[in-house]
């Protein structure tokens, strides 16, 4: 079964979300499920805090990760929101995972 997880909380953030979605995508994947989690991009500044490097992570990944382009919110420091000006690119790479 293709399964997509869509999230706006994601690695490198770390909350109960991001750990939720990961272990889960982690186990469909074991049972044998083509997995995808879509989720939002985070500043280089927010990666080396949480000591996390995206694109090596994502490579190594057992099941597909999309990053969204998102931006910064003026009330929290950790959380972001999508880009929707952005769907397109979204939409080319969901097609292109999709036909794989």
């Amino acid at each position: 079964m293709k399964i997509a997880m869509f999230t706006d909380a994601y690695f490198p953030r770390i909350n109960g979300v991001a750990i939720s979605v990961h272990s889960y995508a982690l186990e469909l994947t074991k049972l044998g499920h083509d997995v995808c989690v879509v989720c939002l991009e985070y500043t280089e500044k927010q990666q080396r805090n949480a000591s996390f490097d995206e694109k090596k992570e994502d490579l190594n990944s057992p099941f597909k990760v999309i990053r969204i382009a998102s931006s910064a919110l003026i009330w929290s420091k950790e959380d972001r929101a999508a880009r929707f000006d952005k769907w397109f690119y979204i939409k080319r790479r969901w097609t292109s995972l999709i036909l794989m």
